[in-house]
C-alpha cells in the first residue's frame, strides 16, 4: 500500500478527533486547560525573549561594501 493511501485511509479519523477536540476541552476543568495551555506553551512555542544583547563583531576578510 502506497503512502498516500494510507493517508487519505487516515484523514477521515483526523477529522474526527479534529472536531472532537473542541468540545472535550469544554468538558475539562479550567485548571486541566491552564496546565493544558502551559505545557503545550513550553513545549511548541518557539519564540523566546533572548535573555543577552547580541553584538555583531567584525567578521575577518568580509567586504563591508558586497
Amino acid at each position: 500500500m502506497r503512502y498516500g493511501a494510507i493517508q487519505h485511509g487516515s484523514n477521515p479519523k483526523i477529522d474526527e478527533i479534529r472536531n472532537a477536540f473542541p468540545l472535550w476541552l469544554l468538558e475539562q476543568s479550567q485548571e486541566f486547560k491552564d496546565r493544558l495551555a502551559e505545557q503545550y506553551n513550553r513545549s511548541f512555542n518557539c519564540l523566546c525573549v533572548r535573555s543577552t544583547i547580541v553584538l555583531f563583531s567584525p567578521s575577518p576578510g568580509l567586504d563591508r561594501e558586497f
